[in-house]
């Protein structure tokens, strides 16, 4: 049973509570989920206009939706979220385990964690769910308490000491006459549901949020600026202990890049876009004794021939395989044509190209490498 597909599972929960008793217990969630670390995914969230009526498994985030419309007294909601999920080291990657969840939303309302051990939070304005998106399931969490000024931000991390997941969301108000308040609160979910509640935490170093989160080996990475000086900088927190912690960048790292975060081969890394002429990436990576490496340049010689035009970004390492993730940085002019995701393997100097016909409609695009499938909140 343990290599039965979340689908298949689905349907063996119905057929007796001996059954389903055993699916959605502890220790077969723990088996099933380090067998699907063994098959990552490749997960895609497409933004684009509703299609379709909201799946009735996610008719929570259609009902938040209506409440949180920018215009009062509409009944119908303009967008959908759909994700698409397939195996990243299978070929042909088009049809290798599709997995699809569709949720609808208000326009600039939705925003959603990379994922954790199969896991997502969802955060619509000041309501929250962590969300299995192959299982098509989902947990609400307590609303935030903020006034329509407010900046909200989430990030999604897992604890394995203790084995809970943990949301961290950081509150920033600010207006003309008050000064800047910040507030940050955990949010703690185990695997027995339960009165899941948020405790505010103290942090000395005062910021504000201004990417999405980065996890890795315990630790959640975010770029930010810090309020003493207007700096950006690397945000750590440590999941298990609550604390946070300043990881400085130098004028160079600040001048050079962006703050784009990437996950390369277990070490944060700032990287820059690729040129499309001649394929080259470069970044900064972060060693295990906290310094920033020299610059890194990796050329990908057949890049030209297989990419044409296009602009791509870099998305990460493949855990397992060791293998560059590029995908489009942009879809401008090119609706109505395939998503192309490139898979680069430096030792065999050996570029993959994938074009994704699957996401038709799309009006924007986010790519997640190593999703795995989980039973979580089945």
């Amino acid at each position: 049973m343990s290599f039965f597909t979340l689908k298949t599972l689905a349907k063996c929960i119905c057929v007796s509570k001996q059954w389903a008793s055993l699916i959605r217990g502890e220790d077969f969630t723990k088996v099933y989920l380090s067998l699907s670390l063994e098959r990552p995914r490749l997960m895609f969230m497409v933004t684009r206009f509703r299609t379709q009526p909201p799946e009735p498994e996610m008719s929570w985030f259609h009902n938040v939706c209506l409440e949180q419309r920018p215009e009062p007294g509409s009944l119908d909601v303009d967008m959908e979220a759909l994700f698409h999920s397939v195996y990243q080291n299978e070929e042909p990657l088009l049809s290798s385990g599709q997995q699809q969840l569709r949720i609808s939303y208000a326009p600039l309302t939705c925003s959603v964690t990379r994922p954790v051990r199969g896991l997502i939070c969802l955060q619509l304005r000041n309501k929250f769910a962590i969300c299995n998106p192959g299982a098509k399931t989902f947990r609400t969490l307590p609303e935030i308490e903020a006034d329509p000024k407010t900046v909200i931000q989430s990030f999604l991390g897992y604890d394995k000491t203790t084995d809970v997941f943990k949301v961290l969301c950081i509150t920033c108000q600010s207006g003309i006459f008050i000064n800047l308040i910040t507030t940050y609160q955990v949010c703690t979910i185990r695997f027995t549901a339960g009165e899941e509640s948020w405790r505010p935490i103290t942090c000395e170093y005062g910021h504000k949020p201004l990417t999405e989160g980065l996890f890795i080996n315990g630790v959640l990475y975010y770029a930010a600026e810090r309020y003493s000086d207007k700096s950006r900088v690397i945000m750590s927190f440590n999941v298990m202990s609550e604390e946070f912690s300043v990881i400085e960048l130098s004028e160079q790292v600040r001048s050079d890049y962006g703050l784009h975060l990437v996950n390369y081969h277990g070490k944060i890394a700032l990287s820059y876009f690729v040129n499309y002429k001649t394929g080259g990436l470069q970044m900064w990576v972060r060693n295990e004794m906290g310094e920033w490496l020299p610059k890194k340049n990796i050329k990908i010689p057949p890049w030209k021939e297989t990419v044409e035009d296009i602009t791509f970004s870099f998305r990460g390492t493949i855990n397992g395989t060791n293998e560059l993730v590029f995908t489009e940085n942009a879809l401008h002019g090119r609706k109505g044509l395939p998503y192309i995701v490139l898979f680069y393997d430096p030792e065999e100097k050996n570029l993959r190209r994938f074009d994704i016909e699957n996401l038709e409609g799309r009006d924007h695009v986010k790519t997640f490498v190593d999703h795995v499938d989980s039973t979580w909140l089945m």
